[in-house]
């Protein structure tokens, strides 16, 4: 192959040729994979169609692995075991938990545009038909049953689906990922990210603003000494020097890669950007029905409550975040002043709230980050990121706990990390509604949910602190 490397294309257990059963993530799926560098180097038997053995005499043993969604995710996996050989992994829009890709804060959500997915159809899919309404219908079945989508809990089943632990990581990890990937969220990368930075992993990370997918092989960017390189070939570099020793300075660049808003690609130090600070923006309301605002200042002093009634099931969020400054019996809205310059936020926000549920014994919880343009502007507003929480998994994410009703309770959840610049002139929002029509399980309507939004706060990763929202 040109470059001096041969490709090797694994088939995962349960997939192609192989005749066992897809476990969707699990340490089967792991090992298996594993078994792959582990024959590259020699320490496992290898077989052709007609069972004569096959050595890979040909390699130097040095593996690197890299793969888009699910073939990213294997990578993830199998650097979690420290197996020898494995010298660094590109990882492209991948998972680092199937929890936080089925589940969030104990709440069922799906992947974006798979409204209703859940581990078991994952695992039907990858095995065909043929195989799962076959030998591996029993396994699917078990994986159903395991799953859970009644309470929503983290679990054992869902631990052992959980590469959040880098201690045993040896390979390096070049992490690249989309800042609006609504199927494989955020927190995959930035959960991964902060692990590996925990354990001081050699690391690179690539942010764009493309949704599921890489950034293109196109994409440039220029480094602070006046060089510009494609993504295409920031993957090359990364390879020739992990698995060929080429000292081609890649490490001595920045850490991280991130694709601004007006497309052009740019350079920081690290990520989330050191300098980001947490401010507490207060949610603020003197009325019951209007929309109220953020502040940094202190919320009123009137106990102020506002309600709204659950219709998720049968109105789009993009209903939900429009028109801020009109009241809405389906959600509740509070937005900042104009911002006098730009505001950038680096990291995950976080959502506190008070809140009771009058009628039914639990409800989704869902807050939407939005841009707002000016006061009185007719643009459509942008979600900037997204958070839901199941009100019964307040304390942990591993326990359901009743609420009861007409009871205030102080909910907090943090929403999908995010880097994003708020332009100046426009206004910074926070959307309170519960069932999501894209990512949560939709019940009927008519669940009343009542908010003490002077008793609640939106926490917003800003860089420079409080002192660069200029208001």
């Amino acid at each position: 192959m040109p470059r001096g490397y041969a490709v090797v294309l694994g088939q995962s257990i349960g997939t192609g040729d192989s005749d066992g059963c897809p476990t969707s993530g699990d340490q089967a799926e792991t090992l298996g994979t594993k078994a792959v560098i582990d024959w590259l180097n020699g320490r496992a038997k290898g077989y052709d169609a007609n069972g004569a053995p096959v050595t890979a005499g040909w390699t130097t043993g040095a593996v690197g692995m890299t793969g888009v969604s699910y073939n990213g995710t294997l990578p993830n996996q199998v650097a979690t075991t420290g197996v020898e050989g494995l010298k660094t992994i590109v990882p492209v829009s991948a998972i680092s938990s199937w929890y936080d890709y089925y589940r969030a804060n104990g709440l069922v959500v799906a992947p974006g545009t798979f409204q209703g997915e859940d581990l078991d159809i994952l695992a039907q899919y990858t095995a065909g038909q043929a195989r799962a309404e076959g030998p591996c219908a029993d396994e699917i079945a078990e994986i159903t049953e395991k799953q859970d989508r009644a309470t929503g809990d983290y679990s054992t089943f869902w631990r052992d689906r959980d590469y959040l632990d880098a201690r045993n990581v040896r390979a390096s990890v070049f992490v690249v990922h989309g800042l609006n990937d609504w199927n494989v969220k955020t927190e995959h990368f930035a959960g991964w990210w902060d692990e590996l930075a925990k354990r001081d992993v050699p690391r690179k990370i690539w942010l764009h603003q493309g949704g599921h997918g890489g950034p293109g092989s196109s994409a440039s960017v220029t480094l602070p000494d006046g060089r510009t390189w494609t993504y295409k070939q920031t993957e090359n570099r990364w390879f020739d020097f992990w698995l060929w020793n080429v000292r081609n300075g890649i490490m001595d660049e920045p850490t991280a890669v991130i694709q601004r808003e007006d497309r052009a690609y740019t350079t920081y130090a690290n990520w989330p950007d050191p300098g980001a600070r947490d401010v507490e923006l207060n949610l603020a309301a003197t009325d019951a029905t209007a929309p109220g605002t953020l502040t940094t200042g202190k919320p009123p002093k009137a106990k102020v409550e506002q309600s709204f009634v659950d219709e998720g099931r049968t109105i789009h969020p993009d209903t939900l975040v429009a028109n801020p400054d009109t009241a809405s019996a389906n959600r509740l809205a509070y937005r900042s002043p104009t911002l006098a310059r730009d505001v950038r936020v680096s990291g995950r926000p976080e959502m506190r709230l008070r809140m009771a549920i009058e009628n039914k014994p639990d409800a989704n919880l869902t807050a939407y980050l939005v841009d707002y343009g000016p006061t009185g502007s007719t643009a459509a507003p942008t979600v900037v990121t997204r958070g839901w929480m199941d009100p019964q998994n307040r304390k942990s994410a591993a326990r359901t706990e009743p609420v009861k009703q007409g009871k205030l309770y102080d909910y907090r959840w943090t929403m999908e990390p995010k880097d994003y610049i708020f332009p100046a002139g426009h206004r910074i929002g926070v959307v309170v509604f519960s069932s999501d029509q894209e990512y949560t399980l939709l019940p009927l309507g008519g669940t009343e949910l009542r908010v003490a939004p002077n008793d609640s706060e939106l926490r917003l990763p800003i860089v420079g602190g409080r002192g660069a929202l200029g208001f």
